[in-house]
């Protein structure tokens, strides 16, 4: 893909973020300071997604300090969290990984024994987490 085309389709993006408020980043920007590039390309539309401003500097924002605080534990919790101003918390939006396998039609740990498999997928302890 050409740089102008990389323009206007960020240019698209951004058009598409900013009617819904904010864009917010899959992967942080705080995540890619490897290179310089890297922090560049964390703004590409392929990083972002359209996100209501007040979800995002809410419980987005803190969805995404839980996972740094917790990001060496070794325990499953799995979220599905709307997209609107609603003021909504982690807690109120913790689900089992089977659940949010079944709402996004993927198989997150397929690659485990079908026993462990469903005692990790099933896992919702919400007071391991939050507190």
């Amino acid at each position: 893909m050409t740089t102008s085309r990389l323009k206007v389709f960020g240019g698209f993006a951004l058009s598409v973020c900013l009617a819904f408020g904010a864009r917010g980043h899959m992967a942080r920007r705080q995540d890619m300071k490897w290179s310089e590039q890297a922090v560049k390309e964390s703004d590409y539309f392929t990083n972002i997604c359209p996100q209501n401003k007040e979800m995002n500097n809410g419980v987005w924002h803190h969805f995404k300090a839980f996972l740094i605080k917790h990001q060496d534990a070794y325990h499953t919790i799995a979220f599905i969290c709307p997209n609107t101003p609603d003021s909504v918390t982690i807690a109120g939006t913790a689900q089992s990984v089977n659940t949010v396998e079944s709402f996004t039609g993927y198989d997150f740990f397929g690659f485990l024994d079908d026993d462990v498999e469903e005692t990790v997928e099933n896992e919702v302890e919400v007071g391991r987490w939050v507190r």
